[in-house]
């Protein structure tokens, strides 16, 4: 996505290492954590947060749209990846 080169891109140009899979998550858990607090007048208000965090609808994270439901459970696409030599390679992926 959109998302993902932006992400990627940032991550190259400050460290050396490569980003891994929970690199990638923590950076999308991140983004819609701030975007959920800027959606609220008070951002102290937690009771606003969890709410902005249940009504997250179509965020277009690194690896597609991500959806969390009221009950906070989250809905996104999975993916069936294979190790060929030293890279990920998809497979298949799954919504």
């Amino acid at each position: 996505t959109e998302y993902g080169r932006k992400v990627r891109s940032i991550f190259e140009k400050k460290f050396d290492d490569v980003g891994t899979v929970f690199t990638g998550l923590g950076c999308e858990g991140t983004s819609v954590l701030l975007g959920a607090i800027d959606r609220c007048d008070d951002t102290n208000e937690r009771t606003c947060i969890n709410q902005m965090l249940r009504s997250t609808n179509g965020f277009d994270g690194i690896f597609g749209r991500l959806y969390i439901g009221a009950n906070g459970k989250t809905e996104r696409p999975v993916f069936i990846n294979m190790i060929h030599g030293d890279e990920l390679k998809l497979v298949v992926k799954i919504y």
